[in-house]
């Protein structure tokens, strides 16, 4: 019986990804100022768990926008070297789409 479940979930695993990756967030090159200056509401902001050391600090947050039916998530990251203090950021954004395969 074991294996029997073993051959299943292999094969339901090749099956999906033959299929491709499913995805509802599409990569966006709208920018979060963009936007707002498009009538997109912030709606939540979240701040992730930092991933910091005693080398470097990082952290990112997340915002959810909402206009009449569209949605986007965005992320804010944020890198600071503590030995030399150089920051670096880095922005993108995801529009919510009808599910799709990213790999056909």
């Amino acid at each position: 019986m074991r294996r029997f479940i073993c051959i299943c979930l292999v094969f339901l695993a090749s099956s999906t990804w033959a299929e491709g990756v499913k995805n509802q967030w599409k990569s966006s090159d709208e920018s979060l100022n963009g936007l707002v200056k498009k009538g997109f509401n912030i709606i939540s902001v979240a701040r992730l768990p930092d991933k910091s050391n005693e080398q470097h600090s990082r952290w990112e947050e997340v915002f959810f926008l909402q206009k009449a039916g569209s949605v986007y998530k965005c992320f804010e990251e944020h890198y600071t070297n503590i030995k030399t203090n150089e920051h670096e950021a880095s922005f993108m954004c995801f529009e919510l789409v009808e599910v799709y395969s990213s790999r056909k």
